[in-house]
């Protein structure tokens, strides 16, 4: 369940109003604040930018040991949706420098890395794994180098790769 409201704390100031107005949104009981953080229990939402809209928002929530989740989140007319749920604390790069931010997502103690492609003209969502693609026990996508470590036998010293358009790695 997703929806949209606003807080006015107790000690609402009338020459300052906005100051004391929080909107946020509430994901399955937890609320996330789309303007400043609302108090201690509540977590703020981040804006992003993917594709050619602004309108998407992302949480990052930790659910158990080692385990996170990435949650998009769109509003329109205050009407909040979400959008995609991914495993894994998302990083939002353009990975093949076409100018479209891609999403690139690693999970577990073996890292499992997905790149996910948002299409929001036509609405949908498409998703290759690395691991699966190169057969390959361990990936990992660091932003800072815009490369992916790839090993492919228990203990190997991991090889850089880089994306190639088509949903493939190059060696570097």
């Amino acid at each position: 369940m997703v929806t949209y409201g606003e807080y006015i704390p107790k000690e609402f100031n009338e020459e300052n109003p906005e100051g004391y107005t929080y909107s946020y949104i509430e994901v399955s009981g937890m609320q996330y604040a789309l303007l400043r953080s609302l108090d201690k229990t509540r977590y703020d939402l981040t804006q992003t930018t993917l594709a050619e809209t602004d309108m998407v928002y992302i949480i990052n929530e930790l659910r158990g040991a080692s385990y996170g989740v990435t949650i998009f989140c769109a509003i329109k007319e205050k009407t909040p949706y979400i959008i995609s749920e991914i495993d894994g604390f998302a990083q939002i790069s353009d990975i093949d420098k076409n100018g479209t931010k891609e999403v690139v997502s690693t999970v577990g103690t073996l890292p499992d890395t997905s790149i996910y492609f948002f299409d929001f003209d036509k609405q949908t969502l498409s998703r290759s794994n690395i691991n699966e693609q190169s057969k390959a026990r361990y990936s990992m996508y660091d932003i800072t180098t815009n490369n992916f470590s790839v090993a492919f036998e228990p203990g190997q010293i991991p090889v850089t790769y880089v994306y190639e358009t088509n949903e493939r790695l190059r060696a570097e």
